[in-house]
């Protein structure tokens, strides 16, 4: 199975995990062989790319210009949601990139991605001319009806990624099956939107919806787990002291929701 050889590669890849947990993620990855069938309906996947893919280190202007420039961090987990929910049941799938960034900073995005192993994606970049809320609402009604698939909305709340894909959704409601947000500034939350806080909520949320599998789901986790405190919650970022996880009836994932519940906590606890 390609998800649970994601999940090995990930742990070579990463020699850093405690014994107990690489026990369990070993254990893990044996008791995936009762994968349920995965929703293969089509659909498409748009993701901001500044706080939602890529990460910072400090909120302030000279510090992102930097980043954007010569940065190499993004969010632990994106790329695994992003690529399992595009890719895995239409390979040629790409994801599209939506970024209100203008076109000087594309070299920067593009080696970033590759990086990262972005290996299937179209990027769309603002024009000068366009305000960011015009921009989103307008991309995103074309790169859907290009694609002519009902899609999966990721962005954050630092801009207008939420109001913009609101707007979508309210006129588009056959043609929009999620929207995700990334808690940033902790902004009052729009209806039938999810805000999050790691990535690992996003698999959560698209497992209960069966668009996404167990083992991604698990490589999402330790993606999040190995992470450390300010790359997992970036420490401009709103930090909860609560941190609530959907249940999934499933006795590995819950165990790996409390994991990262205590780490969450921990984190927050001591900010």
């Amino acid at each position: 199975n390609g998800a649970i050889l994601e999940v090995k590669r990930i742990l070579k890849r990463n020699n850093g995990l405690k014994m107990k947990n690489l026990l369990l993620v070993f254990g893990l990855i044996y008791s995936l062989s009762s994968l349920r069938a995965q929703d293969c309906a089509p659909r498409h996947v748009i993701s901001d790319f500044d706080d939602t893919i890529k990460t910072y280190t400090f909120d302030n202007h000279l510090s992102r210009l930097g980043h954007m420039l010569l940065g190499k961090r993004i969010n632990p987990g994106m790329k695994e949601v992003i690529q399992a929910l595009s890719k895995k049941c239409h390979p040629e799938a790409k994801a599209s990139i939506l970024t209100a960034s203008p076109k000087f900073f594309g070299p920067s995005i593009r080696r970033l991605l590759e990086i990262h192993q972005f290996d299937s994606y179209e990027l769309t970049m603002r024009p000068l001319r366009e305000k960011t809320y015009d921009y989103k609402v307008n991309r995103v009604t074309r790169i859907q009806k290009n694609s002519d698939k009902p899609v999966i909305l990721i962005g954050d709340d630092t801009s207008q990624d939420a109001n913009a894909y609101y707007a979508f959704a309210a006129k588009n409601e056959d043609k929009h099956l999620a929207t995700y947000i990334h808690n940033v500034r902790n902004t009052r939350n729009l209806d039938g939107q999810v805000k999050y806080t790691t990535s690992y909520e996003i698999a959560l949320h698209e497992y209960s919806q069966n668009r996404i599998e167990k083992a991604d789901v698990v490589a999402v986790a330790i993606q999040n787990l190995m992470a450390s405190s300010y790359l997992l919650i970036p420490r401009y970022a709103h930090c909860p002291t609560e941190y609530v996880l959907p249940k999934t009836n499933d006795l590995d994932l819950d165990t790996l929701s409390t994991q990262l519940i205590r780490k969450v906590e921990n984190i927050c606890q001591n900010r």
